[in-house]
């Protein structure tokens, strides 16, 4: 029981730095120089790591089911149409779209993110749902070798963007490694690292992450045939060691609160609050402060104090709405009766 409690205080620090790291990702705007947001998408790329990994961290193995997928539907299905509609809405109010756009939008929700596509990790998420029940027999009695051979052939896919420009590669639906590939690999690695008690020292973390800088700036800078958009992506070996090395210096910060104190209580609240944060934050850069700060290393700096504020402030009056969990998938703890 203990170890569950300290487990929950690092994964809540570890998603709400996922959350803090999506807004300083999305910040800058017209006006900051490209090595500005250079910089800035190469210190945030583990964000949607770490985002699965924490997922993978908490559900595997799946038990239930079906159970297991309406309980995990309930929490993100509604509040992702309901945030489609509201941003197919405001492209109609802020954006002069033409409503006659609408109809398909509606009917594409299913199927793809429609109002704006941050939504897109809101539809993968519900992919990895429908995925865990499907592999859970299998991690429930899967070695570590086995697992460590799955993540293995999952690195080999993470390497396209460094070796796509010197062989031919295939993506295709018809390549032996397909399968294989996408931020499923992400949701294994976060229970790899949680069941083996995967715990990196100082020493290999600031190794790793240094290793991923240097090997990306060169790709920056160099004329190595490389294309940087694609080294730094989210399915790039890059940003993989970048979102381990966060991973590992992130919980060993988190071990050192506990659940019960005032810190790991704030934590917990905030961490329940991210997914919700997730959902606005984009309206606020994006609709309203969009070309209202000058571009630059200042914009960026006021542009995410301005959003993480008001966002967390939202979600947190919206939390204590009855309906609160179809809107930000949290709802606001009640009061115990015993203290009555």
């Amino acid at each position: 029981m203990g170890e569950m409690a300290v487990r929950k205080s690092y994964l809540d620090i570890i998603r709400l730095a996922a959350c803090l790291l999506v807004i300083i990702m999305h910040s800058p705007m017209e006006g900051a120089s490209g090595m500005l947001q250079n910089a800035i998408y190469t210190f945030t790329a583990p964000c949607i790591g770490l985002f699965f990994m924490v997922s993978g961290a908490l559900l595997l193995p799946a038990e239930g089911g079906i159970s297991f997928l309406r309980k995990r539907f309930s929490k993100v299905l509604v509040p992702t149409i309901l945030w489609s509609l509201f941003y197919i809405g405001a492209n109609v109010v802020f954006k002069r779209q033409d409503i006659s756009a609408i109809p398909k939008q509606i009917l594409s929700v299913p199927f793809s993110p429609q109002g704006h596509n941050v939504l897109w990790f809101m539809y993968t998420l519900c992919g990895l749902y429908i995925l865990a029940p499907v592999i859970s027999p299998w991690l429930k009695s899967a070695s570590r070798k086995e697992i460590e051979i799955i993540l293995f052939v999952w690195g080999i896919t993470l390497l396209y963007p460094v070796i796509e420009g010197f062989l031919d590669i295939s993506e295709s639906t018809s390549a032996p490694l397909y399968y294989f590939t996408g931020y499923a690999g992400y949701f294994l690695l976060g229970y790899y690292f949680t069941r083996f008690e995967v715990s990196w020292g100082p020493a290999r973390i600031f190794l790793v992450a240094v290793v991923a800088l240097v090997c990306l700036a060169a790709i920056r800078f160099l004329p190595l045939g490389i294309r940087f958009e694609k080294a730094i992506g989210y399915l790039s070996i890059f940003a993989v060691m970048l979102t381990m090395a966060y991973f590992s210096a992130l919980e060993k910060i988190g071990r050192m609160i506990t659940p019960e104190s005032s810190s790991g209580k704030i934590l917990a609240v905030l961490s329940g609050l991210s997914f919700g944060v997730y959902l606005v934050h984009i309206f606020f850069i994006r609709y309203l402060l969009y070309g209202f700060i000058p571009g630059g290393v200042k914009q960026v700096v006021c542009t995410v104090a301005i959003t993480v504020t008001i966002s967390f402030l939202c979600v947190w009056l919206i939390s204590f709405l009855p309906i609160s969990q179809y809107i930000i998938g949290y709802k606001w703890p009640k009061r115990s009766s015993t203290n009555k």
